[in-house]
């Protein structure tokens, strides 16, 4: 099964040429698919993890917003952050955009942060770096509200 905003089937794309790839945009590069059911994410989340701080990796080749928006209870709760790949041209050709994704987490109480290692006395350090816009080219973003991090 794959994720998204709402059930039903969705034909899932891949190449011969990169067998890592795969997704629900309709790519011109795909040389084979398959019909694959998909569901919300409220509906496979484990209530039980959410006595835990918890954090969703969204890499899914441009269906990252609608996987988000298929996790509405566990955008609620409080101790949840995304590590979400976001490819601005992807997610338009899935109906959305970076600049909409970034809102909708906003609007969620959520902070974008770039992630980043730097090097302190020959350990790494991790840093994060607050957006206020979406870069333009392809990243990852931390979301997080306040306090998740302490």
């Amino acid at each position: 099964s794959g994720l998204s905003d709402s059930a039903g089937d969705l034909e899932l794309r891949g190449s011969s040429e990169h067998t890592g790839t795969f997704t629900f945009r309709a790519a011109s590069q795909s040389t084979h698919s398959v019909k694959v059911p998909v569901i919300l994410g409220d509906q496979i989340i484990d209530k039980s993890i959410l006595q835990k701080r918890v954090l969703v990796k969204v890499d899914t080749e441009g269906f990252e917003h609608r996987v988000i928006r298929g996790l509405k209870e566990l955008m609620f709760y409080k101790e949840v952050g995304f590590v979400i790949e976001v490819t601005d041209q992807w997610l338009r050709e899935t109906g959305s955009s970076a600049v909409e994704l970034y809102a909708e987490l906003r609007k969620h109480g959520f902070r974008p942060y770039r992630v980043r290692l730097v090097y302190s006395w020959f350990r790494p350090v991790l840093k994060l770096d607050p957006v206020d816009t979406p870069p333009s080219d392809q990243h990852d973003i931390l979301f997080v509200r306040s306090g998740y991090l302490k």
